[in-house]
């Protein structure tokens, strides 16, 4: 479904195409905020997804929450993505990228996360910062 409405779209900082802004010593996701901003916490394990498809919007009445499946199943419906990544050579995939980030946004540890995917702390801080496997629009 697509909103009827204009999406509300973050103009600062981004990561993977996602705004991103420090609260507290950590990176919060802006639409993760917005959601509990409007409507309270997110339980664990589940995302914040956009009926917009802009990952850039925060307008609560276009986020809804879904398991990470609920997103790819979306994608599909919707004829989004490919898993395409800006390096062809990549060990990770777009969904490992994305979970990546997700659990940073969550405070994670890189130290953690890093393990946890088998690749490195460097790597780690690369993704955070939007340095390397930039998510393209299909």
């Amino acid at each position: 479904m697509i909103p009827e409405h204009p999406c509300w779209e973050w103009v600062g900082a981004t990561i993977s195409g996602y705004g991103h802004f420090g609260l507290n010593g950590r990176y919060a996701r802006t639409h993760r905020y917005s959601w509990e901003l409007h409507y309270g916490s997110i339980p664990a394990g589940i995302g914040v997804l956009h009926q917009c498809d802009n990952p850039l919007c925060v307008r609560p009445d276009h986020l809804f929450l879904g398991t990470q499946s609920d997103n790819m199943r979306d994608m599909h419906a919707k004829r989004r993505g490919n898993n395409r990544l800006r390096n062809g050579k990549a060990g990770l995939t777009e969904n490992d990228v994305i979970s990546i980030l997700d659990e940073l946004c969550d405070g994670r540890s890189q130290r953690t996360v890093s393990r946890k995917f088998g690749v490195s702390q460097t790597l780690m801080w690369a993704l955070r910062a939007g340095k390397v496997w930039k998510i393209l629009p299909s």
